[in-house]
């Protein structure tokens, strides 16, 4: 599903989600535990990676359709 998406087309995706929850949790009431996305930007993962990660939660979402 996932696979013809370029790397520089990954990045892209993960930046602006990131940039979206930031901008989200701005606005909320101040946060009292770290959430996973907050070191998003840092994180290092490979293309190959992230595709996984897509794929698998296409997958999961859409098991029983």
């Amino acid at each position: 599903m996932f696979n013809d998406i370029s790397s520089e087309e990954l990045r892209e995706i993960c930046q602006r989600v990131s940039d979206r929850m930031r901008a989200e949790l701005s606005v909320s009431p101040p946060k009292r535990e770290k959430y996973f996305f907050h070191d998003w930007p840092c994180a290092k993962f490979t293309s190959e990676e992230i595709r996984a990660a897509l794929n698998a939660a296409w997958k999961k979402t859409f098991e029983h359709s």
